[in-house]
Parts: structure tokens; sequence; C-alpha cells
């Protein structure tokens, strides 16, 4: 075998049989039954990628990458399959994959790597879907991101994605791929810690059992790894629904993924028919006038497939994610900015007292329901240049508050809160580098800005 990385030739259309074809092409020693590779990706890649794959109008096609470094398979071959009677290769394979036989960025669905080894229901390693262009059941998808740059012979596409890790079950159970995942797009996104795989039994300390195959993580095993990674985060058990939502809620408006505990009836022979704990991603939401419902990535499926969806990515409202919580046990983690002191529970109270303050018209008090998020300010001042001070119909009051506010020397994070009124969206931005006690105001515009636009991360561009 050659070590060179190869693309095929030719676009192929994305179906079982021709990926089994271009893989037993390029890996014969290891699936030497074409047929049989065929039946089980059909079984086990395939419903995987569901969201991205061919529905019943628009077909999809491949170009298969032979041979791709990927960190997280190395270091499970080093920690774990190096000792087993599987047969690997070292490096996975990649495929990408078009709307049309056409090598540019505006085709681009995504890719996914798949593992070298003879053991096809592993094989599955990372889903990269371009979320620009993916749908799910005709909903608009706002889900947070990353710019990634992929090479295809010669071309360069950069597309904005979430990193999709899938468990193994053997080195990496439900938590860690959470772990991997979450901080891989942390790292690419806002420059955190990346947590590798051969890294995480060394860092946490607490409740130690049998290495391989991994039994999962617990909450305070969790928390134990992100620490040892200098990943701030939040910790938060189920006990007041409302609560729990709004925690939820500012994170994803944030781009901050949460990972949740979930319980679910066991599909395991042993265990079956018990509630089992699992730990889900939420990576964004549906459009909220249609009726928000929270993307969830579920990287073994069972929790999906237990509310009655199939496949690994799907929309949950809040009230099915709910009924799957149980009060005391399960719980959210969250990454925090390291220089975030003020949290939201303590910014929620200056709100409601700014609030009361200020009227739409008249005498009529602000509902003080609204949408509040944590954004860089770099992001803030980009909005306001854009949609403020370069919109020519923008009143001189407001024109005014926006250029002050451009001009300031601002801490990195700002705390955001949003209302939405008849003439547009109603904004303050808040310091949260105060003690939680301050006396102070927080606010750093004295008075609210009016935009005829949402300001947001959860983007494309």
């Amino acid at each position: 075998m050659t070590n060179d990385r190869i693309f095929q030739e030719h676009f192929l259309k994305f179906n079982s049989e021709n990926l089994a074809s271009v893989i037993h092409d390029a890996f014969a020693y290891l699936f030497p039954d074409k047929e049989r590779l065929k039946e089980e990706l059909e079984r086990y890649v395939f419903p995987r990628l569901s969201f991205m794959a061919q529905d019943d109008k628009t077909d999809r096609f491949f170009l298969f990458e032979n041979r791709y470094v990927e960190t997280e398979w190395k270091d499970m071959i080093g920690v774990h399959y190096i000792n087993t009677s599987y047969k690997v290769e070292n490096t996975v394979m990649r495929v990408h994959l078009f709307g049309r036989e056409e090598a540019q960025e505006n085709a681009y669905i995504g890719c996914f790597t798949m593992r070298a080894i003879n053991e096809t229901q592993i094989m599955l390693s990372y889903i990269y879907p371009n979320w620009k262009y993916i749908t799910y059941d005709d909903n608009v998808l706002n889900v947070m991101t990353y710019r990634k740059k992929v090479h295809i012979d010669g071309h360069e596409i950069v597309f904005h994605t979430y990193p999709l890790f899938v468990q193994d079950n053997a080195t990496v159970a439900c938590a860690e791929a959470c772990l991997v995942s979450m901080s891989k797009y942390m790292h690419s996104r806002y420059d955190y810690t990346r947590i590798h795989v051969r890294n995480i039994n060394d860092s946490h300390h607490t409740h130690k059992n049998k290495v391989y195959p991994s039994q999962g993580l617990r909450p305070t095993q969790m928390l134990e790894v992100l620490y040892t990674h200098n990943i701030q985060c939040e910790y938060e058990v189920y006990f007041t629904q409302w609560e729990f939502k709004e925690y939820i809620d500012y994170c994803i408006e944030s781009a901050l993924p949460v990972l949740v505990g979930v319980h679910v009836k066991s599909g395991m022979e042993k265990d079956k028919g018990k509630d089992v704990g699992h730990v889900i991603q939420i990576i964004g939401h549906t459009d909220v006038r249609a009726g928000k419902e929270y993307i969830v990535y579920d990287d073994s499926g069972s929790y999906l497939k237990s509310i009655g969806l199939s496949g690994f990515v799907g929309c949950v409202s809040w009230e099915k994610l709910r009924e799957s919580l149980e009060a005391g046990k399960d719980f959210i983690i969250y990454p925090i900015h390291e220089k975030v002191y003020f949290l939201y529970d303590n910014f929620k109270k200056h709100v409601n007292d700014m609030l009361g303050l200020y009227s739409v018209r008249g005498n009529e008090k602000i509902n003080q329901s609204g949408r509040t998020l944590l954004i860089d300010n770099r992001d803030v001042k980009k909005f306001l240049r854009e949609k403020i001070l370069d919109n020519p119909i923008v009143s001189q009051n407001i024109y005014e508050e926006a250029l002050k506010l451009i001009s300031m020397d601002m801490p990195h994070y700002l705390w955001c809160y949003e209302y939405e009124i008849s003439e547009g969206y109603m904004l303050f931005f808040a310091d949260p580098t105060y003690n939680r006690r301050t006396t102070k105001s927080i606010f750093i515009n004295k008075s609210p800005l009016i935009s005829k636009s949402r300001i947001g991360l959860l983007r494309y561009d």
C-alpha cells in the first residue's frame, strides 16, 4: 500500500454501493467482502448522515480521500487499538459531499471522516456539516460554527461548521465524545485549549475504574477534565425548569455549546428498560417565529431514538427535552469565558432593575422577557458599524449613541440584553468584569440603543 494521499478521479453519486467500492479499492485487506461492507455502511454509517445526505428530491455526490491524518484516531490507536487484534491504519478516510458535480464552495455540503479499522460499526469518526446549506425538516437552523478550510485536489473550500465527534464505545463514550467535540469548537472559535483523547483519563482523579472499555464519565469527572485543560465552565443541576431553560437559551445565543445530562431507557441487555445516564450536546436552535426547537447532537443516537427520532442530529422542543430530565440528577455543563465575573443570575437581576426605569411608550412598562447573550466587543462594534453607522436612515440620536459606543474602550466580552419593540430592537450592553455585588452601574450605554436588526452570533459569515 502506498502512503500517498489520493482522491478518486471523478464524482460519484453518494450511496452505499459507491462508497463501499472506493473503500474496498483503497483498503481491500481491511474489507475483503465488498457486499458485506455495503450492508454494514447502510446499517451503521448512513443513518448518522441522514441530515446531510440525499433526500427524495436531491442527489449528493462525493469525492473520496483515502488518507487523512486525524489526531483523535492516532490517539485512540495509541491508547487502545494497538493492544487489540483489530487491523488498523493510523490515518482516516475523508469523504467530501457536494450538491452537484462541481468542487465549488457553493456546492459543498460538508465532509466526514472514517477510521481505517476492520470494524464498520465504529468507523465513523467526525462529521463536519456545512450548516449554510443544511436544513432539517424544512426548518431554518441557527447553529454555532467556526470557519474551516479543506483542500481538495488544489481547490480550497472555506465553510462554517461544528465538529461532531463519534464515540467508539471503547476508548470514547458519550461524555468523552462531547468534551472532545466541544473543545475542538471552542479552540477553533475562541482559542481555548483542546481536549485530546490521549489525555482524558489522566485529567480526572475521582471514581477511577477500569479504563477500557470506557464506562463514560460522571459529571464531576467531566468538570475535572475541563478544569485540567483550563476551560472555565458552569455546572447546573436540573431543579426548576424555567431557570434551567434560561441558562440553555443564553448559552446558545452566546455561541457556547451546552452539554446536557439526560436519562434514557437502556438498550443494553443487562440494563434493558432501565433509565441510564447519557450526555448530548445542544449547538443551536431553529427559527424562533416558527416555533423554537433546540438542535441536538447525539453521538450514539440513543436519546433521539428514545423520543421517536432517527439519526444523530435532531430538532427537539423544550417540552420534549424536559421529559428526559430528572430533578436532582440531570445537569448542564457549559463553558464561560474566563474574564466574565458577573454571571447570568447577577446580570438578570440588574436587567430587571434597569427595565423598571424605562417604558416603551408613556407609562407602559416593558415586559421583562428578552434575549440575553455574551458577545465579543469586536462583534458588537462590527454590528454597530454595519447596522447603524452605515445606515443612512438611522436617527441622529441613535447614530450618536452608536458612535459613542464604538469609540469606547470595552472589556473583551460584554453582556447584551435585547428586547423587541415595535420600532425594532432595544439593546443594552453591560460590563461583566465587575464584582457581582457592585453598587456601580454595569451598563455601558446609559440610554437604550434602538436597532432595526437583531444582534447575534449564530450566523455563517
